[in-house]
């Protein structure tokens, strides 16, 4: 038999099966040798798979005629906004074990989900010398592009420089292609990964020919970030991954505020 609850059919295997009424639901208690509850979803519903590991010494007890199992998603359903301890087995709405069962399973998206969203563009700038494999903004992307259809969804990467010149030109050029063919993307988020001062908040903008660092104050280094980007950053949402003073000194944190009506 089966548990329908928000969409979500719990259906424990294999048979022979007990019946039981749960608040005027349709479940199903296992037997001794069943294997674990299963729930099977739609194909836009996660998928959840449990086991409730029950004692050898408490075996006797849950398979009484009298005895109700209650699945995980019925639980969750029945103490939102009230958390209670989930004991699967019960009489007269009293817990049979004398003990939580230990759950043993996984959880699993389904495999045709989609996210119901505008095409959407993440673009990265970081400094050029900062190691970012393992940056949040790569496991924001890793998480998202499979929920959008083809060319519905752009990641891009953006290093910067903007110590010299000659380096401020490079970064202008580069920033000519995404400023381009991702001016059509109605949804944008540029995310900024670069050091910043404790004491100042200034941005860390780059390195000399000398490898010396450069910083200046937040508006300076914005302003030559975003310029080139002029087309895409209109009505965009941007995130700083910096050091707090960028916030926490007032001059720097208007330097934001003044970079965010470029």
């Amino acid at each position: 038999m089966s548990c329908i609850l928000d969409n979500v059919t719990t259906v424990c295997q294999p048979v022979p099966l007990h019946r039981c009424v749960l608040d005027d639901t349709t479940t199903a208690r296992p037997s001794a040798s069943q294997s674990p509850c299963i729930a099977v979803s739609s194909m836009t519903q996660p998928q959840h798979t449990c086991l409730p590991v029950v004692p050898v010494e408490d075996l006797q007890k849950v398979q009484q005629d009298h005895v109700k199992f209650k699945c995980v998603c019925c639980h969750w359903k029945q103490t939102r906004g009230e958390a209670k301890p989930y004991l699967a087995f019960y009489s007269k709405g009293e817990p049979v074990l004398p003990n939580p069962p230990h759950l043993k399973g996984v959880f699993e998206h389904a495999t045709a989900s989609q996210v119901a969203s505008l095409p959407t563009a993440l673009v990265h700038l970081h400094l050029e010398t900062l190691q970012v494999g393992q940056a949040q903004v790569n496991m924001v992307n890793d998480f998202l592009q499979a929920y959008f259809p083809n060319k519905a969804y752009s990641f891009s990467k953006l290093p910067f420089n903007l110590a010299t010149q000659d380096t401020q030109a490079t970064y202008q050029k580069a920033a000519t292609s995404p400023a381009t063919s991702l001016s059509s993307y109605p949804s944008v988020v540029i995310f900024l990964t670069t050091h910043s001062d404790e004491d100042r908040g200034d941005l860390f903008a780059g390195y000399d020919e000398d490898s010396n660092p450069h910083a200046s104050q937040v508006f300076q280094v914005l302003q030559l970030l975003l310029t080139p980007l002029a087309e895409v950053i209109e009505g965009a949402d941007m995130v700083f991954y910096v050091c707090g003073s960028v916030v926490t000194e007032a001059q720097s944190f208007n330097g934001v505020k003044q970079a965010a009506k470029l």
